[in-house]
């Protein structure tokens, strides 16, 4: 776990020349995720590059890291400090967020990075000290300091000196679409942080259509501020527009004397909002099911050099997000005109008829049995099609990576493979498809005069009649290597399926594309010099990709690779038999989030995190008629009224906004776990009193407010922490 990722520290990035160093490590931090979306990291960059610096024995030498550029932007602090120690009136004033504030305020923008790869810049003390010195009364600013989404061009692409804020500004908004989901980190000079929030932030809209045409929610934490923006209904009667306004921020801080400081911010806004594409370019990205390090350990999805590779890069640490290592794949869809949305609720909670496909890529988690049934009805049902992309999974191989960890004082056993294949047969099972539980393949697929590398993969192990199979000619099993023994050779394997599902009773049906490796479209490569882990990923290989989203979503088939394909007359049957447990390794349960995939099913807009609500209610409504319905308040935002904030969601009042289904089902709920909840409760009065809090405060905002308090008071009936009427 890197220390540098906490909101209160100040992380240094590496620059070489004027521009990132190839080694320095990009963000956005992943401990937000699958749920929320991560904060900007690095806080600046300083010269980290070929540093002359004392040499054991006498002498000097030259030095490159970021072990190097944080010394550099520790003594550029201590110049500030002393600069600021011999200003008058500035007693009581110095402290490290005046110090951090001043170093990213100051810092100069690197044209052609993004702010997850710069922070606010390159390190500037003469700026910087400026901007310490302007004023020396307590002041509040953020990062970054505007939300400007307009600097990418239709495709995605960000212009020219105009990417600070990509891939934010990479698609645009529009109703019924995924909430756009950022965090600004809040930045203060004073001697007590600006945690107390005068009242809470607000969105005002420059104009009364603006204030029409977007909703912004906010949650606030240890120095970050989480805002979510959503496009309301009136947004649909514009083909594009941008639609501009500012957050306002009021803090309370101390002043030196102690006494109190009110600080206030304006953030501005500028948003593109475009009316809904049509079904078939919309693709969901499954972020649900991802599991990386920290804190569980999950190894990597390639096995070269596992052998002599140290502990800590064996450890699957980038997200697999469409925003880190996967956001070449994401700028390459995004300029063929697919709008790409992530989805961080359960499957339970989409709206199938949205979307062309859902992108299930390297998932790690399992599946709940609610979700599997989903899935199964969306895809015969409701034409909801797949594009999956699976990893390697051997427990033998998993095993063999285990490893002492000094720290902890314990052995770190992988909690799946580099994809969790038994959870993804289970979840594939109702469509007849499964793949291998024990290969790790190696080699090159061959389509025509195109290639794809397979770096280890798996292998398609079932598939049905009717569907169209691409095996490889000849892969190595490195298996058997990884455990101790020489590598095999495994023939005619399939790798690649295609499947159009039979149509009847007028109901559409999905299509299939599934393939037993991620790699190709994943940025992280292993064994790469710097400069080459700094760039795109291998564009020839993203043909594939084409062919397989383009026959899901849109049923556009390519020629050559269904020319390279064999039909199945019959079913592939399994070779061998598979697991039924989706945790075979018995490690999965304290990270995975299967157990609680219904809970955005019957809270639509109301518990949950802001991240988990904003994203739970556009997925949840089932179309637009009843979107209007459920979100009527929307169409009626205010200027200059405060947005509804859920910095304490499991605390709200009763929402008009809530649908009249989740009344229906939110009593149900209820009343079913009403006794257990009471019984458990009613033995552990006193240990477990706030955990019942939470539970029963966790309903606050559906319309069964006074039945929860009736069930709150009986679980808990001297309690202190009342709830109110």
């Amino acid at each position: 776990m890197n220390p540098a990722d906490m909101p209160s520290t100040l992380a240094v990035g590496a620059l070489h020349g004027d521009d990132v160093a190839p080694f320095s490590s990009r963000g956005m931090t992943t401990w937000e995720l699958p749920e929320g979306y991560g904060r900007i990291k690095p806080d600046l960059l300083a010269p980290g590059t070929r540093l002359l610096g004392a040499k054991r024995g006498g002498g000097c030498t030259s030095m490159s890291g970021t072990s190097v550029a944080s010394p550099v932007a520790s003594a550029a602090a201590a110049l500030l400090a002393g600069a600021l120690l011999a200003s008058p009136g500035a007693d009581g004033l110095l402290g490290a967020p005046i110090l951090k504030q001043a170093l990213i305020d100051g810092a100069t923008r690197l044209e052609r990075r993004s702010a997850f790869e710069q922070g606010g810049g390159a390190l500037s003390v003469s700026k910087s000290l400026r901007a310490l010195l302007t004023s020396l009364s307590p002041k509040l600013s953020s990062l970054p300091a505007e939300i400007d989404l307009r600097g990418c061009t239709a495709d995605g692409a960000p212009l020219d000196g105009s990417a600070f804020l990509w891939p934010l500004c990479a698609q645009p908004l529009f109703y019924s679409s995924a909430p756009l989901l950022l965090n600004l980190t809040l930045l203060y000079s004073g001697l007590a942080p600006p945690s107390n929030l005068t009242r809470p932030p607000m969105w005002v809209g420059a104009s009364e259509e603006d204030a029409q045409m977007l909703e912004v929610r906010f949650e606030t934490h240890d120095a970050t501020l989480g805002v979510g923006i959503v496009a309301t209904p009136a947004s649909v009667r514009l083909e594009e527009a941008v639609v501009r306004g500012e957050i306002i921020i009021e803090a309370a801080s101390t002043r030196s004397d102690g006494s109190a400081a009110l600080l206030s911010l304006s953030v501005p806004t500028a948003v593109r909002v475009v009316r809904p594409p049509p079904r078939h370019r919309r693709l969901l990205w499954d972020m649900r099911h991802s599991i990386s390090y920290p804190p569980a350990y999950v190894p990597r999805d390639w096995l070269e050099g596992a052998n002599e590779a140290s502990a800590d890069d064996m450890l699957d640490r980038e997200g697999d997000h469409p925003h880190t290592n996967f956001r070449g794949a994401f700028a390459h869809l995004r300029s063929r005109g697919y709008v790409v949305e992530v989805l961080g609720c359960a499957l339970t909670a989409i709206n199938a008829s949205e979307y062309g496909a859902l992108l299930l890529v390297d998932p790690e988690d399992a599946f709940s049995a609610a979700e599997v049934a989903k899935l199964s009805r969306d895809v015969r049902e409701a034409g909801l099609s797949l594009v999956v992309l699976a990893e390697w999974y051997s427990e033998a191989v998993a095993r063999k990576l285990a490893f002492y960890d000094d720290e902890a004082r314990g052995w770190r056993t992988p909690i799946t493979g580099g994809a969790n294949v038994p959870a993804l047969n289970l979840a594939l099972a109702p469509f007849g498809i499964a793949f291998s539980e024990h290969l790790v393949l190696s080699g090159e697929l061959r389509v025509g005069e195109r290639t794809v590398a397979v770096r280890s993969a798996t292998a398609i192990d079932g598939f049905p009649a009717g569907g169209y199979i691409v095996r490889a000619p000849m892969l190595i099993d490195e298996a058997p290597r990884s455990t101790g023994v020489g590598a095999s050779t495994a023939r005619d394997v399939p790798m690649l399926g295609l499947l159009q599902l039979g149509g009847g009773g007028g109901a559409p049906r999905g299509r299939l594309a599934v393939f037993g490796d991620s790699s190709f479209a994943d940025e992280h490569k292993p064994h790469a010099s710097a400069e080459a882990s700094a760039v795109k990923p291998v564009h020839h290989m993203m043909w594939l990709l084409d062919s397989m989203v383009d026959f899901a979503a849109s049923g556009v088939r390519d020629e050559r690779l269904f020319a390279a394909a064999t039909r199945l007359d019959s079913s592939l049957l399994r070779a061998s038999n598979g697991s039924t447990d989706a945790d075979a390794l018995g490690l999965l349960a304290p990270y995975s989030r299967a157990a609680r995939a219904d809970e955005c099913l019957p809270l639509r807009l109301c518990c949950g995190t802001m991240n988990e609500a904003a994203r739970c209610g556009p997925f949840l409504r089932a179309g637009r008629e009843g979107a209007e319905r459920a979100d009527g308040s929307l169409a009626a935002a205010r200027r200059g009224r405060a947005a509804p904030s859920i910095a304490a969601p499991r605390r709200r009042a009763p929402s008009a906004d809530v649908p009249v289904e989740a009344c229906v089902v939110g009593p149900v709920c209820v009343v079913l776990a009403a006794s257990l909840l009471a019984r458990f409760c009613a033995r552990r009065p006193t240990r477990q009193a706030r955990w019942c809090s939470r539970q029963l405060q966790g309903c606050s905002c559906c319309r069964t407010w006074l039945l929860c308090r009736r069930l709150w008071l009986r679980c808990w009936p001297s309690a202190r922490w009342r709830l109110p009427l």
